[in-house]
């Protein structure tokens, strides 16, 4: 199976990491925002790097749709998991397309309601988790935290 890891440097990338146990012995491929943001030494994989996004940057998540697109169609994963943010957008969106299951995990920062991208995306996921037990509602599921 390959899985193709989907993050935003900082908090996402390290959550994000904290995960490696659902991939362990899979074939990964890594979409990351910068080029400093280096998986540790065990965990490698070919790199893309894309665009760092938000709301207040709407064209940059827009520009990240053609990378997104050459990405899922070099790495062809049979699953897509992205712990966010807005980079996960142009992946879950085309993974969607071509029927690439997208698994989205909500930071944990989000203790007292979802992300923005995750409300969004939860809506193309195959499955979303939050968590915080007391978000669990809808496409969320509450598995615990990472």
């Amino acid at each position: 199976m390959k899985v193709l890891l989907v993050a935003q440097q900082g908090g996402h990338f390290q959550q994000l990491l904290r995960l490696r146990a659902a991939w362990e012995g899979m074939d990964v491929a890594w979409a990351l925002t910068v080029a400093e943001v280096e998986p540790p030494a065990g965990l490698e994989g070919p790199r893309y790097f894309l665009a760092s996004s938000d709301r207040r940057t709407p064209w940059k998540i827009l520009a990240n749709f053609p990378r997104a697109w050459r990405v899922l169609r070099r790495e062809r994963p049979d699953v897509i998991l992205s712990t966010g943010a807005a980079i996960a957008i142009p992946f879950a969106l085309l993974g969607r397309l071509h029927g690439v299951p997208f698994v989205w995990v909500d930071s944990q920062a989000n203790n007292r309601k979802l992300s923005g991208t995750g409300g969004f995306l939860a809506r193309c996921a195959a499955r979303a988790y939050t968590q915080w037990p007391a978000l669990a509602a809808g496409r969320f599921r509450y598995r615990g935290r990472v």
